[in-house]
């Protein structure tokens, strides 16, 4: 008789809450605030590096058919632009290359055929920028925090 009563306490807690009456208590996520990367050094050449990691959401564009562009490029959104400061300052998108064949972007499984822009949220360290016209930014991307769907475009954009 215990043990069925117990079991009609159980089944009670899951439907009222959703959540077994035997579950462990969810942990808090410790989720601290993003940082603004810090510029670091410009050498001779124009590149400065940046210290730090950060995160940023954005747009990652991935198109290994057009070798015009990048063939994996995140184009940073408005609200995470101040985590990236440019020097000198521009008014152009924050921009930057990232490797196609990062074990985060493989494990998305992308059709190599195709196109795509695909909206996520990264952590990135290592940014790198350079003065020069036509020269690129850079990052490592360490974690992708969050994806969105993947939407098929055009490759032959650039």
């Amino acid at each position: 008789m215990k043990n069925k009563l117990v079991s009609l306490t159980v089944a009670a807690a899951l439907s009222l809450t959703g959540v077994s009456a035997y579950a462990a208590p969810a942990a808090k996520a410790s989720t601290k605030p993003a940082t603004p990367l810090k510029i670091g050094t410009t050498d001779n050449d124009g590149m400065t590096t940046y210290k730090g990691k950060t995160v940023v959401s954005g747009i990652l564009e991935y198109n290994l058919i057009n070798e015009a562009g990048f063939p994996a490029e995140f184009t940073v959104d408005s609200k995470s632009k101040a985590m990236i400061p440019k020097v000198p300052k521009t008014n152009y998108p924050t921009q930057f290359a990232l490797d196609s064949e990062n074990p985060q972007i493989e494990r998305l499984k992308l059709n190599k055929k195709k196109c795509y822009r695909i909206p996520m949220t990264i952590e990135i360290d290592g940014y790198y920028s350079s003065s020069y016209e036509g020269e690129s930014d850079g990052a490592n991307l360490l974690k992708i925090i969050k994806k969105g769907t993947p939407v098929l475009t055009n490759c032959n954009v650039g």
